[in-house]
């Protein structure tokens, strides 16, 4: 998905909203292998894109961000870990990581 500044505000689904936006910015998917916890999508996904490292430094010096954009939903206790090499390898890349953890509404018992 991609929104241009000025364009008409509308949801995904083509709705008007009304107003115009302010900013620029696009959004897509990356999809990660069965076999991977995030940790280790994120260091595949990261490692591919450090050949396009000035491209994201001309985003960042004319004003701009790029971020990965988590939606972890989870039922229960859920962790990972990032480590400091990945965490590294985003800063030198001059990408933010953005997490939304969702967590259930459901009550966590003993037995769970």
């Amino acid at each position: 998905m991609a929104k241009k500044i000025g364009a008409p505000r509308t949801t995904p689904a083509g709705v008007t909203l009304g107003g115009v936006y302010d900013e620029c910015y696009c959004s897509f998917p990356l999809l990660h292998r069965s076999d991977e916890g995030l940790h280790e999508f994120l260091d595949r996904i990261v490692d591919s894109l450090i050949p396009s490292k000035d491209l994201f430094s001309e985003i960042r010096l004319t004003g701009g961000r790029a971020a990965f954009f988590i939606g972890w939903y989870s039922i229960g206790n859920t962790a990972d870990v990032f480590s400091y090499a990945l965490l590294n390898k985003l800063g030198g890349l001059q990408i933010d990581l953005e997490m939304d953890v969702y967590g259930s509404t459901r009550t966590i018992t003993e037995s769970d």
